[in-house]
C-alpha cells in the first residue's frame, strides 16, 4: 500500500508522536508545524537602505542577477511547488519559467548572454541539471545519472556548466558542454560550488573535504590542464569561506561573512543558523592587493545553507534572501484514526 497524506495536517508539519488507547490504538496525534517566509531584498551601495522588493508570504530565495542586471531569476513555493521565477530588477512583473512540481528546485544561474538559465531541481528522487530559456521555453535536461548533482554555473565563455556529482562516491566538479554531451571530472580533490574568475582562467570553489581547510575553505586550480591534485590550491585568505554566500565579481570575491557554527550545529533549521546573533558581514577579497575589506553588512536573519546571495559585477548592487517570518508550533488531533 502506498503512503496516503493525512488531510487533517496542515503544510509544514514534522515530529510526529501518538499517544494509544487501552487497546494500543493510537488515539492523539502531536506535531509540529513550522511556518517560514522568507524573501528577497536588495541594496545599492554600503549607505543606501535595504529594500524588499520580491516577496510572498512563501518561500522565496535563490535570487542572481542576469549578466545586464535587468532581471533576477529567483525560486519560489508560492504556486504550492518550488519553481524557477524571473522578474524585472525592480521586483515588477514575477513570472513562473517552470511548472516541474519538482521535490527540490535551486540554484539558477544566468548564462553570460542571459539567454539560458541553468538550475538544479530533484525529480522521481534523482537531483539532476537542467537548462531553461529566459522565457520560459525549452526545458532540457544536461545530466541523468542516478547521483546526485547540483550548483550549476556557467563558464565564461558559455561553452561549459560546471556542478557538483557525487558518482565517484565523493562530491566533485565537473564540466558539462552547454549544448549536451558527456560530462567531464575536473577536480579530484573535493568540490561543491564553483566560479570562474572573470578572466575564465581560474576555476574557484568551495572544497569541505581538505583538512588543510578545516574541513572547508575556497580552493582553486586552472580551468585548463589535467585532473590531478597538484594542480588543486586552496586560497590562503579564504579557507574559512562557507558556500551559498559569495560571488566572483570584476574586482574579486564578495562574501558574506558568519560567525563560525558551534560543535554539532549542522541543521539549516537550527536557531543559531536561522539567526545569527549578529548582523552578517559583507566583505570583499580583492584580487589586485589580496586584501580582505569591508564592504557593507546584512542586519537580517540569514537561511545560510540555500543559495541567496548575487552581486553585479560592478560590485554596486547585492541581492540576498532573508528571513522575515519563522514560527513554529506545537499541533494536536484528537480522537485521531
Amino acid at each position: 500500500m502506498s503512503p496516503q497524506p493525512i488531510v487533517e495536517i496542515d503544510e509544514g508539519a514534522a515530529e510526529p508522536a501518538f499517544s494509544h488507547s487501552a487497546s494500543g490504538i493510537p488515539s492523539r496525534l502531536a506535531y509540529s508545524r513550522t511556518e517560514l517566509d522568507t524573501n528577497i531584498w536588495t541594496k545599492k551601495g554600503p549607505l543606501e537602505a535595504p529594500l524588499r522588493i520580491i516577496a510572498s508570504t512563501r518561500t522565496d530565495t535563490n535570487p542572481q542577477f542576469s549578466p545586464n542586471g535587468k532581471k533576477i531569476a529567483f525560486t519560489s513555493n508560492r504556486s504550492g511547488s518550488s519553481e524557477l521565477w524571473s522578474c524585472t530588477v525592480d521586483g515588477a512583473n514575477p513570472a513562473p519559467l517552470t511548472s516541474m512540481k519538482a521535490d527540490l528546485l535551486n540554484a539558477p544561474r544566468w548564462s553570460p548572454d542571459g539567454e539560458l538559465i541553468a538550475f538544479s531541481a530533484m525529480v522521481d528522487r534523482n537531483r539532476d541539471i537542467y537548462t531553461i530559456s529566459a522565457d520560459g521555453s525549452g526545458l532540457r535536461r544536461m545530466t541523468s545519472e542516478r547521483s546526485e548533482e547540483g550548483r550549476p554555473n556557467w563558464s565564461r565563455d558559455g561553452r561549459w556548466i560546471y556542478f557538483y556529482s557525487n558518482r565517484t562516491g565523493r562530491q566533485q566538479i565537473f564540466k558539462v558542454p552547454s549544448k549536451g554531451g558527456p560530462a567531464v571530472q575536473v577536480t579530484v580533490g573535493g568540490g561543491h560550488e564553483s566560479f570562474e574568475s572573470p578572466d575564465g582562467k581560474t576555476l574557484y570553489y568551495i572544497n569541505y573535504d581538505s583538512m588543510e581547510a578545516g574541513g572547508k575553505g575556497l580552493w582553486s586550480r586552472p580551468t585548463t590542464g589535467e585532473t590531478k591534485a597538484e594542480i588543486e590550491q586552496p586560497v590562503p585568505e579564504l579557507t574559512g569561506l562557507s558556500e551559498s554566500f559569495w560571488a566572483v565579481i570584476d574586482r574579486g570575491i564578495a562574501f558574506v561573512e558568519f560567525d563560525p557554527l558551534p560543535p554539532g550545529r549542522i541543521n539549516p533549521f537550527d536557531t543559531y543558523n536561522v539567526f545569527p546573533p549578529t548582523a552578517a558581514q559583507i566583505k570583499l577579497f580583492d584580487f589586485a592587493s589580496r586584501r580582505i575589506i569591508n564592504i557593507g553588512k546584512i542586519e537580517a536573519r540569514l537561511f545560510r545553507f540555500t543559495p541567496g546571495f548575487s552581486v553585479t559585477p560592478d560590485g554596486r548592487s547585492i541581492l540576498w534572501s532573508q528571513i522575515d517570518r519563522y514560527e513554529s508550533d506545537l499541533m494536536l488531533i484528537e480522537n485521531f484514526r
